[in-house]
């Protein structure tokens, strides 16, 4: 059973845990190519080697329930996503600063790169 875990979340952008994406090509393609297809969608990368799925997204068309939705309708993940309690979530009215947001984003590209690196 393929399930979902949320990472991260901001206004205009998601970062998702796909099961169903890890260690597939083809099944990374496929997210990628559903989801860059929508209108609201600015960019979207699925990453075959650690399963992670980033969607930038206009928030003015959508949310990201939007396209947990669309995931899971197109078979890509069931059941409810996992770590809800935990995601973190920064909208316009956020208290959160630009530069965390940025530092937070170097530290998980810095990781992912590392993981990488040591396959």
């Amino acid at each position: 059973m393929s399930t979902v875990s949320l990472k991260h979340s901001i206004d205009g952008r998601l970062r998702l845990k796909i099961t169903s994406v890890k260690n597939s090509e083809t099944t990374a393609t496929a997210v990628e190519e559903l989801l860059n297809a929508q209108n609201a969608v600015k960019h979207c990368r699925a990453n075959p080697l650690t399963g992670s799925v980033i969607i930038k997204y206009d928030s003015d068309m959508a949310t990201g329930e939007t396209f947990l939705q669309l995931l899971k309708e197109e078979g890509f993940f069931e059941g409810s996503p996992a770590n809800e309690d935990h995601i973190q979530t920064v909208n316009n009215n956020s208290e959160q600063s630009i530069a965390g947001i940025i530092f937070t984003k170097a530290i998980e590209i810095a990781a992912e790169r590392a993981i990488l690196a040591l396959l």
